[in-house]
């Protein structure tokens, strides 16, 4: 057991040493200067296109806008199909009702009003 827990010991220092000299180096090569564009002083240009910038915003908010005006047309269709689907459902469900009461009564099944033979 001391063994197995020496070697994982010395595992953990050959690994921690090697990430340790790998910052070391890096440090050391002067790499650490940052890869972005510095903005030299007095340069009129700026770095990002304003105007750009701006009409990507108003498209993108054009083609919300657009959006929004088809899903209220999907919204009113919708509706429109779930009042429909009620109606129907309480036409079958009164169907439904119907037949069972007069099976139950020994009529025929779809007759409305009195049982009286004429």
């Amino acid at each position: 057991m001391k063994i197995l827990s020496v070697f994982f010991l010395a595992l953990f220092f050959i690994i921690f040493n090697k990430e340790s000299l790998a910052e070391k180096t890096n440090k050391g090569t002067g790499s650490g200067v940052s890869s972005k564009k510095k903005n030299k002083k007095g340069s009129g240009e700026p770095l990002i296109d304003v105007h750009d910038l701006i009409s990507d915003m108003i498209k993108k908010e054009e083609e919300l806008v657009e959006v929004n005006k088809r899903k209220s047309k999907y919204k009113l269709a919708a509706s429109v199909l779930a009042g429909l689907l009620g109606v129907v459902s309480t036409v079958l469900l009164g169907g439904v009702g119907l037949v069972l009461y007069n099976t139950e009564k020994g009529r025929h099944p779809f007759k409305i009003g009195s049982s009286d033979p004429a």
